[in-house]
């Protein structure tokens, strides 16, 4: 009596280390697509909250530093700092449109740019400011980077795994 026994053939060790090395770059590509996008999300609040201190620091500056007499308040004391600031808030608006799920966030930076140029062109046009307009512009620009970060706040709640 004659037993035979059938050996299935072991894959070629190319072809295993073919399987296992697409397997772990599988891996590794996924994981680092969710790190870069979690580390981008937040380096983008960071930037929104450094171009919000900016703003808030040249309103502040320009009140306490400066007076409306004696021409202190003129535009072109302020021209560079505004143009630098609008820079700043332009690439903001960049960043958040490419980002997806970031409507909201990405409409209400282009709101802040609107409104920082809107203030800009009024200094210029009167080529001084008085302490209420700056109180003002300053409370205003405060409000709106609040909803900036609330709506990129909301947008990770949406994106957060609730079985995490």
């Amino acid at each position: 009596m004659t037993i035979l026994l059938r050996i299935k053939p072991t894959p070629p060790v190319a072809l295993l280390k073919k399987t296992l090395l697409f397997a772990l770059f599988s891996l590794i590509i996924s994981a680092c697509k969710v790190q870069f996008v979690s580390d981008y999300g937040a380096r983008l609040a960071d930037q929104t909250e450094e171009i919000a201190q900016t703003i808030d620091f040249f309103y502040l500056n320009m009140k306490e530093n400066t007076e409306t007499e004696y021409n202190g308040r003129t535009y072109q004391n302020f021209v560079d700092d505004y143009l630098r600031i609008e820079v700043k808030l332009n690439s903001l608006v960049r960043k958040n449109s490419i980002q997806p799920l970031n409507a909201s966030s990405a409409a209400v930076c282009e709101i802040v740019l609107e409104e920082w140029i809107e203030n800009r062109e009024e200094h210029k046009k009167n080529d001084g400011i008085s302490d209420d307009i700056i109180d003002t512009e300053r409370k205003r620009m405060n409000q709106l980077f609040f909803a900036v970060l609330v709506a990129k706040n909301g947008k990770e709640l949406l994106e957060s795994n609730p079985n995490e």
